[in-house]
């Protein structure tokens, strides 16, 4: 049976995690809760109502807040308008949110295959159109090309080799049984 897509199941929320006080004047589900204190952060209020000031997730508990972002996006009923204007605050440059979204590569350790491909793509039609030997076309195209080193370029294409080794690109000076 095909596994379903959707929202997961909700989890157990750790006790010292920020929940929507009972009583709040919002009607925003517990996850809406949880999801934009992440983009906006929470009121640190003392017991006479005095605003202190504002803290965010950190840790696990903002890994747990990225997991609640993420469902609250993804559900049928789509996020409330205020959470999207929260959310395209961080986005806008002009905004007065003081934090701001940046876009990081999950890991360095894993790279990417999809530009991989594309470089021996490259590397080997420029070599079947010009005729020139692979070194050049690295060393001469293909670098100022993707903007990467010539080193960069040949690590990307040893691993498009050892990823794909059956396809018919030519990653070698050496001439290929491989027909046009």
């Amino acid at each position: 049976m095909p596994k379903k897509r959707g929202c997961p199941r909700p989890q157990a929320l750790p006790k010292d995690f920020p929940h929507k006080p009972p009583g709040h004047f919002s009607d925003a589900t517990d996850e809406e809760y949880i999801a934009n204190g992440l983009l906006s952060g929470y009121c640190n209020i003392d017991s006479k109502g005095r605003f202190l000031r504002v803290w965010y997730l950190t840790g696990a508990h903002e890994k747990l807040g990225f997991k609640m972002l993420a469902r609250v996006l993804r559900s049928k009923k789509g996020p409330p308008r205020q959470f999207l204007k929260d959310l395209a605050d961080l986005f806008d440059p002009e905004s007065d949110n003081p934090r701001k979204l940046e876009f990081k590569f999950r890991s360095k350790k894993s790279p990417n295959p999809y530009r991989d491909r594309a470089i021996a793509l490259f590397v080997d039609e420029t070599r079947k159109r010009t005729g020139r030997l692979k070194n050049d076309v690295v060393e001469n195209e293909a670098a100022p090309y993707f903007e990467l080193s010539r080193e960069a370029v040949y690590e990307a294409l040893a691993r498009d080799k050892k990823r794909y080794p059956n396809l018919p690109i030519v990653v070698s000076d050496e001439t290929s049984d491989a027909t046009d």
